[in-house]
């Protein structure tokens, strides 16, 4: 039952949220069916996720179960497990977004039920923006939270275990991807400029960032092909060799080594990927039944 509640809450936030699902006209009835399901997850997941919290975090304070996490002293339980603490961030952001929600701003310029007045002032224009941004991080949230149920199965809970261990290789080589562009970037944004305003060095490596981005494009394989056509014919010779430079240690080297590693890595945590998953699954499960 928990776990049906919980996809309901995530469907009909969904169903609140996105801007291609109702009709953006603000008159139009669809708004009604936004605004229900907005009190919706406001009632039925903040005041459940609130609820549940709170006496959690009353009782830690009362049993003085309390740690530090950057200089803020936070409930133990909340790092217990992955859960909780998104569960945490998840309920101040839903926080964020009642406060910030338009219908009841939108009340104090019109007597109507409204999901978007712009009409009436740039400050409510750029609430609903803002509104917009913010609702997107609860999104992910949500999604993470449903990546749990993963654990129903045992052979999805031992691909989740892989994945989540493999984690940390992966996030290296991001911050080794990183390093490697941003010291290119810095090489290129170092070399002389060519005179035209149209070219491709003025256009994507005049600058740090615009060489940072750039090259970050290259490493995804996002840069288009006619881009190094222009790069090919460019006066400045040295903006070649970087180009070549950068792309040898990250697709030749970096992504070759990255790949054997996790390969490696995978072979040595696979025997013991499903007994993990299993006490992982037992535990999700203990914690959902509490």
């Amino acid at each position: 039952m928990t776990k049906f509640w919980f996809c309901l809450t995530l469907f009909v936030y969904v169903m609140a949220e996105q801007q291609a699902v109702f009709s953006s006209d603000p008159l139009s009835p669809d708004r009604l069916s936004v605004i229900f399901c907005r009190a919706f997850v406001y009632v039925g997941s903040l005041g459940q996720l609130f609820a549940k919290h709170a006496y959690q975090t009353y009782r830690a304070v009362r049993q003085k179960q309390l740690t530090r996490l950057c200089c803020l002293p936070i409930p133990k339980y909340m790092l217990q497990t992955r859960q909780e603490l998104i569960e945490a961030i998840l309920v101040l952001l839903l926080m964020c977004l009642l406060c910030c929600e338009p219908v009841l701003h939108c009340l104090a310029v019109s007597s109507e039920l409204l999901t978007n007045c712009c009409e009436y002032g740039e400050w409510q224009c750029n609430l609903i923006h803002s509104y917009s941004r913010l609702a997107a991080f609860p999104m992910l949230l949500y999604f993470v939270l449903a990546s749990e149920l993963v654990h129903l199965n045992v052979h999805m809970s031992v691909f989740s275990v892989i994945c989540s261990c493999l984690m940390w290789e992966f996030v290296l080589y991001v911050a080794v991807l990183i390093f490697f562009t941003a010291a290119f970037a810095s090489a290129v944004a170092c070399l002389p400029q060519s005179l035209g305003s149209d070219s491709i060095q003025m256009r994507d490596f005049f600058s740090w960032p615009l060489a940072f981005e750039s090259m970050l494009s290259m490493a995804f394989n996002s840069y288009g092909s006619e881009n190094y056509e222009e790069i090919a014919e460019e006066n400045e010779p040295l903006l070649k060799w970087f180009v070549m430079g950068f792309a040898a240690c990250w697709h030749v080297y970096l992504m070759n080594l990255m790949v054997a590693q996790l390969c490696q890595r995978y072979n040595e945590i696979f025997r013991d990927a499903r007994g993990n998953a299993r006490l992982t699954r037992g535990i999700s499960t203990r914690h959902r039944c509490r």
